[in-house]
């Protein structure tokens, strides 16, 4: 009985200690903190210096040069320095932009964005502004699915653009300045992100939905895509 009371006078202590600890400790609030951070609406916490924006950025490329951010938002492309955001710098993206994809040509003068409509966008660089040029299409000639461009590659000499086609499970290849369509190489489901080795031979590709369905598999859909799912109903692998 004696140990038991130990037990719980220690217990109530130790929680007493908490109350008193808490007490003093500081009250987040949302919105800028003291320090120059902010807290926002799900708890996490930006760090000073961060270059803030509206918007949900999907996806952001580093001019070759080191001197420009080009940031994919929601309804435009906008410019940045390591000082902050570019005033006027933005072009509209009238349709929406796609779930990744923005690359700068090598020379730094031209931008290619996937828009949510299908195509990849071309902008030029003027001074610190982007202008909307071109739309390059990355199906073929008379098929009018959207084939939901994502992630891209660029050769280093500026000649080829590879391009992820999500619903067409495949990657496209542009010939550039022109912009026509070369070849299309199939790969697994939702492709979502695509790098070249450094000897230029080899496209490396992420792929959302992991491999192609086999027997065996639980399956589940996903756009036009059929998946192979975990038990959460997930996509039970990525390549």
């Amino acid at each position: 009985m004696r140990l038991k009371s130990s037990s719980f006078l220690t217990s109530v202590l130790l929680l007493g200690g908490l109350g008193v600890a808490a007490s003093h400790s500081p009250l987040l609030h949302m919105g800028r903190q003291a320090d120059g951070g902010f807290i926002v609406s799900t708890g996490r916490r930006i760090e000073p210096g961060t270059i803030a924006f509206d918007g949900r950025p999907t996806d952001i490329a580093l001019r070759p040069s080191g001197d420009l951010l080009a940031i994919l938002g929601q309804n435009s492309v906008f410019l940045a320095m390591r000082e902050g955001l570019i005033a006027d710098s933005a072009a509209p993206l009238e349709t929406g932009a796609g779930y990744r994809g923005l690359i700068w040509s090598p020379d730094g003068m031209r931008l290619y964005a996937s828009v949510s409509n299908g195509v990849v966008r071309e902008f030029t660089l003027s001074g610190r502004k982007l202008t909307a040029g071109r739309n390059l299409i990355i199906q073929p000639e008379g098929d009018k699915e959207n084939p939901r461009p994502g992630g891209m590659a660029i050769t280093r000499d500026g000649s080829r653009l590879f391009v992820c086609a999500c619903d067409r499970n495949s990657i496209v290849e542009l010939a550039l300045p022109e912009g026509h369509l070369v070849r299309e190489y199939p790969v697994q489901n939702l492709p979502f992100e695509a790098k070249l080795s450094a000897d230029e031979k080899t496209l490396i590709v992420t792929d959302w939905g992991g491999h192609n369905v086999k027997d065996g598999d639980d399956m589940g859909a996903t756009g036009n895509t059929m998946i192979a799912i975990d038990a959460r109903g997930a996509a039970a692998s990525g390549t």
